[in-house]
């Protein structure tokens, strides 16, 4: 019996002597080489290559009453094959040009020969012309990239190439993974790969290709989309593996969507990766083959057919809309928020009965709406001042029109503020996050983002208003960035915040019907500032999608990487591009989210993130990450499970022991971080 590619390297060792007067050094394996004995075992290695990028081996061994318990094929310094007798027999691909091969010879137990070496010359048919074939990694590397049929390609060796097409707008990219080392546990480098990849600039090399995407199939950590995360040039793929035993592979581009998918047989194909990235119109499109050498005791070969790339997207992977959310229409809670200074005082709010309020960490609760009537009570967003708690604004109406209002005694009495702008607290975007934030640097200075009338500031504690733009546009969420206590280097003595807004088109799939007011935009939006909030800057803008909330994970060193809620999912913008995050993340996905929320762990490096999808298809779990919310683990729950999915959310900043939740059944509480929570009634 043969068995390919080994697990032991030719040379696995060093060898290092030193003296008196005399430094340090290696000691070369030749020198440990001996002149054959007359008595030792003859070993021969004789081949042909036949002209199509493979090569015919066969080693002969003449034991010469000695015993032999292997004999192994060596291509320059790594395994070829191995046998356990004196005969040894290889047919398969190897590199283009000159090859050297060699083989050695174990017997009794414990000795060696080696053979001579055989120059083995490689040629093939040259690949068609339609293709560009690139080395884009080392230029020493040696490798052979054979056509084996109209669309089908092998590869062996090592280093990254390609087999390209320049493709200009969207395509679908499809192709079989027939074979490749690591499948049986062969000692590739974990990370060779063979799939389907898209690049900006083809011709350039080791990762300077611009925007990029691409699914590959790894030798060892299954088969995997582009990375879901800046990367810092890692890895380069994604932090989740899709299903195994999916040999056909497909990349689609949609305008700057991309996706991923697999399947078992060509025909029926599972969503597996899903990114927002810009890149040119023009991409080089094509199979990518790595294999580098780090930690490789044998070289990577690969097999691919099927391999097509058609204009469009095909109509089986189009990528899928959301599942619109049910059981949230009515009157209900809406949002919940914690106050700062105080994580004993609690508000709600609600579409039709306005703020309730506690001050005792919801032993006992109270309406905070003065006078208020009608419209009014259909409670948009509300924001409690940073250190004091008695001062809250909260921003009510049914749409068109809308008031602004301020209290400085905890809700007893409330002023109406002189404010231009319009709010929906019974509609759809009533779901969605907080509109109204106070700055936390200086609290005199308040932020507002309306349904369609633009995103507003004060800094005269709500006297005088001063827009910033965005009209026409539905803000959904004001999120100020909470973590210069931990990095104040980022904030750089500045107010950092980010606004997200929604189209109308994506509105319905919150279950509410559609919006009162409608608006021009059709894409969503995020921005942020680098000004001090003096003006705004677009951050990420889609069409494909959805932003109902955006927040600010407490370990992420930075002011432009934040985590939204959308109509897709949970996704993170990273690195200049956006990742859907899947449900190999323990995250639902293609289901809107509403809630996100942060907070400390007094002063761990990392804080406590927690999420759920507005109508899940699994109710009674959490999704907690706590690193990045990047990482993320379901996290079942204990107590009272809610039967619904989860609107909105809060917790202690500080500590992220106390939180809060709004689920579509009602007000839930927690005092170990969402592990357990309690049902709480607040009439």
């Amino acid at each position: 019996m043969t068995l390919v590619y080994d697990q032991l390297a030719a040379r696995n060792f060093r060898l290092e002597w030193e003296g008196p007067g005399i430094a340090r050094q290696q000691i070369p394996v030749e020198a440990l080489l001996s002149a054959e004995g007359a008595a030792a075992p003859q070993v021969a290695v004789r081949g042909t290559a036949p002209g199509d990028g493979t090569g015919s081996v066969t080693v002969s061994v003449d034991a010469r009453t000695h015993r032999v318990e292997k004999t192994v094929l060596f291509l320059g310094d790594l395994q070829l094959a191995e046998s356990a007798g004196t005969e040894l027999k290889y047919q398969g691909p190897l590199p283009s040009g000159a090859n050297t091969l060699w083989s050695r010879v174990t017997y009794d137990k414990n000795h060696t020969a080696d053979s001579d070496h055989l120059t083995l010359n490689v040629t093939g048919k040259p690949v068609d012309a339609a293709w560009t074939v690139r080395n884009v990694g080392d230029q020493r590397a040696s490798a052979g990239l054979w056509q084996t049929g109209s669309d089908a390609f092998r590869f062996f060796g090592n280093g990254m190439h390609i087999v390209t097409k320049r493709i200009t707008g969207d395509f679908t990219a499809t192709c079989r993974i027939d074979d490749y080392n690591g499948a049986h546990g062969e000692p590739v480098n974990r990370r060779a790969w063979v799939g389907i990849s898209a690049r900006e600039n083809g011709e350039k090399l080791n990762w300077e290709w611009g925007s990029n995407f691409h699914l590959v199939q790894t030798a060892a950590d299954g088969l995997r989309p582009s990375a879901d995360n800046s990367d810092l040039g890692a890895g380069r793929i994604s932090s989740y593996a899709l299903p195994e035993g999916h040999p056909w592979l497909r990349i689609v581009r949609q305008g700057n969507v991309w996706t991923a998918w697999s399947s078992t047989d060509g025909k029926q194909w599972e969503l597996g990766g899903y990114q927002f990235k810009k890149a040119r119109a023009d991409m080089d499109v094509g199979l990518f083959f790595s294999a580098l050498p780090q930690d490789a005791r044998a070289h990577y070969h690969a097999s691919v057919s099927h391999f097509s790339i058609v204009p469009g997207v095909a109509p089986e992977p189009a990528p899928p809309l959301p599942v619109a959310a049910q059981h949230t229409d009515g009157d209900r809670l809406t949002g919940v928020v914690m106050a700062r200074s105080d994580a004993r005082v609690v508000v709600v709010r609600s579409s039709a009965a306005g703020l309730i309020r506690t001050t005792d960490g919801g032993k006992t609760w109270a309406p905070a709406n003065g006078t208020l009537t009608g419209s009014d009570l259909a409670a948009r967003s509300v924001a409690i001042h940073p250190t004091n708690p008695l001062i809250m604004v909260r921003a009510g109406g049914r749409g068109k029109g809308g008031a602004l209002w301020k209290t400085t005694d905890g809700g007893k009495a409330w002023k109406r503020l002189t404010f231009e702008g319009d709010f929906d607290g019974s509609g759809p975007s009533a779901l969605c996050g907080e509109i109204i934030a106070f700055d936390l640097r200086d609290p005199r200075t308040i932020y507002v983002g309306c349904e369609s009338a633009g995103f507003f500031k004060s800094t005269d504690e709500g006297v005088k208003w001063s827009k910033l733009g965005l009209t026409g546009e539905r803000i959904t969420a004001v999120t100020v960035w909470a973590w210069e206590h931990f990095y104040p280097a980022v904030a750089k003595g500045k107010t950092q915040l980010a606004v997200t807004t929604c189209s109308d088109r994506w509105m319905t799939f919150l279950g509410r019907g559609k919006p009162a007011v409608t608006t021009p935009a059709t894409t969503a939006r995020s921005y942020i500032s680098n000004d001090n909030v003096a003006t705004l800057t677009l951050l990420d803008e889609r069409a494909d999608t959805g932003f109902f909330n955006v927040a600010f994970d407490k370990a992420t060193q930075t002011v432009r990487e934040f985590s939204y809620a959308t109509a897709h999912g949970y996704q993170g913008n990273s690195g200049g591009f956006m990742s859907l995050f899947p449900d190999r993340k323990n995250l639902e996905w293609l289901r809107p989210f509403t809630a996100l929320a942060t907070a400390a762990r007094g002063e761990e490096k990392f804080g406590r993130f927690l999420t759920q999808a507005l109508d899940p298809a699994t109710p009674g779990r959490l999704s907690l990450s706590t690193h990045w919310g990047y990482d993320w683990s379901w996290l079942p729950t204990q107590g009272t499970a809610p039967k619904g999915g989860l609107i909105a959310a809060c917790a202690d900043v500080h500590q992220g022991e106390q939180w809060w939740f709004i689920y579509t059944d009602g007000l839930y509480s927690s005092k170990d971080g969402g592990v357990t929570l309690s049902k709480v009634e607040t009439r």
